[in-house]
């Protein structure tokens, strides 16, 4: 078969080199390709969003909220045991993404079949692992009567469903790190529009909590079919052979424990709020805090998405020495991240109450409370998260893991105590001082110093812009609420508005600051006007 850079390849993935032999930049460094495969992500996300909207509240008022509890529950134990990726699947998408910059043929190679191999073994491993949870489920969730049975079938399916999610990083692996984030959106949205819609048909039948999983279970494997064949017919897949090249396996292994202890520390940090609410308080608590984060993961969904491609993009700079693009692309990720997570935060403290009322009808109580605390939290967290994707892109993510695992052990005392003390919003509480000490002030300054820049270099290109959004999205706000009647219905209307108007400030800054930004928007622009 010919390798992902050999004849009948792609051209979206291919590298060339100049006759010098100094390696051209390829797809992963180019701003056309970092547009398209954005505009993919979104497209993806926003088919999540729309088909969650309708989930949610099917699930909440035909299952219930202990089945709705159940689900949210149970569905965190695969976080927990995805563990076992070890980091090894960032850490192969920045070796790939490398291999492509500098056109080692024989590297990508030996990658791609160790990571073959890898993640069948560290799939069958998390089955296992989750089977052997199943028999002590009810001692550390708290059951209602009559579940416990349920319970225990929906997390073996559970434990099949994340065997299938590990064996199709081995296709994704493939096309994130060649460039081709674009098709794993593509592949992301079908999955996504099959999984929740069979969820929605399972429960108005009837299908409770095990219909739940074992839907998701089969749609998962028909991704996993499709992630297949995409990845052979761009030239980044490999057929399945027993051949670990160990000098692989271990380079792979030493930068992706690193990655598994920020993975680690992410998930005590926040993964574990659903297990602190189900083991401190009543099950049925868990729905408002749920709600409240699925809302308020909006903004921080629609602040990352883009972004969050960027890990090939970084690793390919950094494969040739390119610190100047490095650190664009770090300042405006910053920028555009933030900008648009508080667009969104504004919307949701604006309007959050009504927009839920509408959602679902009865809101839980203290969901709005919650939801408000959660976007400030997420707003702030922006400049940490797109530092976490700068250091895994140049495999320096061993600067922060320890400190990082640090800070969430400290932030899980405080999460429990401030949950004892205030209730069901004490996750949220518990979790600031790491946001505001480590995520945003500790990562942005680690970058600068591996950047070779100032603080004062990155606050100015990244933080000071955000003065134009913020004073756009209170003024559009304040107008609002003041303007529009005071009705539910009118609360889309002026979440759209205040987030419009928000970004547009963003994008009027970016279009007469960065010439790149322009050119390329103008582009594509005409693209569409063309097509149309």
């Amino acid at each position: 078969m010919p390798s992902a850079m050999t004849g009948g390849r792609d051209s979206s993935v291919a590298t060339s080199s100049t006759r010098q032999g100094e390696p051209t930049p390829a797809a992963n460094a180019s701003a056309s390709r970092l547009l398209k495969n954005f505009v993919a992500n979104y497209l993806s996300f926003a088919a999540a969003v729309l088909l969650s909207v309708v989930l949610t509240p099917v699930v909440l008022h035909h299952a219930g909220v202990v089945v709705y509890g159940l689900w949210v529950a149970l569905s965190a134990v695969g976080a927990y045991v995805g563990l076992l990726d070890a980091g090894v699947s960032t850490a192969a998408v920045r070796e790939v993404a490398a291999a492509i910059a500098l056109g080692d043929d024989d590297r990508l190679n030996s990658i791609l079949d160790t990571v073959n191999v890898f993640f069948v073994l560290t799939g069958l491993l998390a089955c296992l692992v989750t089977l052997a949870i199943v028999p002590f489920v009810g001692d550390f969730v708290k059951l209602p009567p009559g579940t416990l049975e349920a319970a225990r079938v929906a997390l073996v399916i559970k434990g099949a469903t994340t065997t299938v999610g590990f064996v199709r990083m081995i296709p994704s692996v493939g096309l994130y790190g060649s460039g081709r984030a674009d098709i794993n959106a593509y592949l992301g949205a079908a999955l996504v529009t099959l999984t929740q819609g069979s969820q929605i048909a399972v429960t108005l039948l009837g299908g409770g909590l095990i219909g739940l999983f074992a839907t998701s279970l089969g749609c998962q494997a028909l991704a996993l079919a499709a992630s297949w064949v995409m990845a052979r017919r761009l030239q980044v897949g490999r057929r399945f052979r027993l051949h670990v090249k160990v000098s692989v396996l271990r380079e792979l292994v030493s930068q992706g424990w690193q990655n598994t202890l920020l993975s680690i520390s992410g998930i005590v940090s926040y993964a574990l709020d659903a297990l602190v609410l189900a083991v401190l308080l009543p099950i049925s608590q868990l729905a408002a805090y749920d709600i409240a984060l699925s809302t308020a993961n909006l903004a921080g969904n629609l602040s990352t998405t883009g972004t969050s491609l960027l890990v090939p993009t970084y690793a390919h700079s950094n494969a040739v020495d390119d610190a100047a693009r490095q650190f664009k692309l770090f300042t405006r990720a910053v920028l555009a991240s933030s900008s648009i997570a508080l667009a969104v935060s504004a919307a949701l403290v604006a309007y959050g109450q009504e927009l839920m009322s509408l959602w679902l009808g009865k809101v839980p109580a203290h969901t709005y409370e919650i939801l408000v605390v959660m976007n400030l939290v997420f707003l702030v967290r922006m400049p940490g998260r797109q530092a976490a994707v700068y250091l895994a892109g140049i495999g320096k993510v061993r600067l922060i893991s320890r400190m990082a695992l640090s800070f969430a052990v400290i932030n899980l005392g405080l999460t429990v105590g401030a949950t004892m003390w205030l209730g069901v919003i004490g996750p949220v509480v518990g979790s600031v001082p790491q946001v505001v000490i480590f995520e945003f002030a500790v990562l942005p300054k680690l970058c600068c110093r591996e950047l070779g820049v100032s603080f004062r270099s990155y606050a100015k290109a990244a933080i000071a812009p955000l003065g134009a959004t913020f004073l756009a999205a209170v003024t559009a706000s304040l107008t609002l609420k003041a303007w529009l009647p005071d009705s539910t219905l009118w609360a889309p209307v002026g979440s759209v508005v205040i987030v419009l108007v928000s970004v547009s400030a963003l994008v009027v800054y970016l279009w007469s600051h960065d010439l790149e930004v322009k050119v390329i928007l103008t582009r594509y622009a005409r693209r569409v006007a063309q097509r149309g």
